[in-house]
């Protein structure tokens, strides 16, 4: 009998995640009195040191990282790009629920993750966020720092015909991997497969940004913040300006905001110090030889006009 108890509650689900009409009205509910924050970026631009800053302060709450929930986030851009058919309700869910989680605790929620770049425009219909924070950075940075985290190596978008490539995953990598890392969803596709990797990249850098930039440039000014690395890495001028905006309380000394940086992280899974030679690895220049520059020029082209209008409008 005993036996039967424990396999009857194996594995038990609140069932009550999932009820997303519930789940929405109470979100409505305690909005009236807490906010939501939403961190979109590329990714590789210094948004996880914005998530400290914000976590340093005792009313804000973000999870200590980013991408809450990588598969389902994942898929539903990967679905969202590729023009599937599919009801997002259960992405906005999952956000709701852990908004709801957070707010148990602290008035302000900020979730982060690359994978809301595609559905920055329902997010806003639907869950009306109070505000987006933005992360970018420049170009070239950004697309060595993917070539560092191995982006397209191995590349799982097999594809020999016209079709969306099928779902390909080894035992070693996650569903994220494969569903995060994009390819072009039209004739483009047949040129980029055969482009190096440092070429692929460039194309999901830009790409990756238009949709985020065309997306919030529809959103209310007063509701974005705009992270810019080259620009606010240790300036304490850039989180006054943050610290005003997000309206958060008992403001960081100049020294206590600098020591955040060097932090050592803490969360449960993550080792406790950060060895030289994996700082090595993911700070390692590559040398473009004449074939990747030239691959990665006219991505970098249309990415620093969108960059510098950027750069112009920040104040900090």
């Amino acid at each position: 009998m005993f036996l039967n108890f424990l396999q009857k509650n194996k594995n038990l689900e609140d069932a009550s995640r999932y009820n997303f009409k519930v789940n929405l009205k109470k979100f409505n509910k305690l909005k009236k009195t807490k906010k939501l924050i939403i961190g979109v970026t590329v990714g590789r631009s210094g948004m996880k040191w914005v998530l400290n800053i914000l976590e340093a302060h005792k009313n804000v709450y973000g999870a200590g990282g980013g991408e809450r929930n990588s598969t389902c986030e994942s898929f539903y851009r990967y679905a969202i790009h590729n023009k599937f058919n599919v009801d997002q309700s259960a992405l906005l869910n999952s956000i709701i629920c852990e908004t709801i989680n957070d707010w148990k605790n602290h008035e302000v929620s900020f979730q982060l993750s690359p994978y809301f770049s595609h559905s920055i425009n329902l997010i806003d219909q639907i869950l009306k966020p109070d505000g987006y924070i933005w992360g970018v950075n420049n170009f070239k940075f950004t697309v060595q720092s993917f070539y560092n985290k191995n982006w397209y190596s191995p590349d799982y978008n097999i594809s020999r015909s016209k079709k969306i490539p099928g779902f390909s995953l080894t035992d070693l990598e996650k569903p994220s991997h494969y569903f995060g890392r994009i390819v072009p969803s039209n004739k483009f596709y047949n040129k980029w497969k055969n482009l190096t990797r440092i070429g692929k990249i460039a194309w999901y850098v830009n790409y990756t940004n238009k949709i985020i930039y065309n997306s919030l440039k529809k959103i209310n000014k007063k509701k974005k913040f705009l992270f810019i690395l080259d620009k606010g890495d240790q300036n304490y001028n850039f989180y006054l300006r943050l610290a005003e905006w997000a309206n958060l309380k008992n403001k960081l000394s100049k020294n206590n905001f600098l020591k955040i940086k060097f932090k050592k992280p803490s969360r449960i899974g993550v080792k406790p110090h950060v060895s030289p030679s994996y700082n090595a690895y993911e700070n390692k220049i590559k040398k473009y030889n004449k074939k990747e520059i030239k691959e990665m020029s006219p991505f970098l082209k249309e990415y620093n006009k969108i960059y510098n209008i950027l750069l112009n409008s920040i104040n900090y």
